[in-house]
């Protein structure tokens, strides 16, 4: 019972300098958009070709 009155309470705790940041990522992760996805071999052959050619 004491947790659910605890649960329901609006936090009001101050943030730390690196929690608004991480907030701030976080908004900015999700403003952005995705990035297609390699596989990874060709990834792999397109290393090699450019290290050893």
């Amino acid at each position: 019972m004491f947790e659910e009155v605890i649960g329901k309470e609006e936090q009001s705790e101050i943030e730390t300098e690196s929690q608004r940041a991480a907030k701030r990522l976080l908004q900015t992760l999700k403003k952005a958009e995705s990035v297609e996805t390699k596989d990874d071999k060709s990834l792999i052959r397109e290393h090699v070709k450019r290290k050893f050619a």
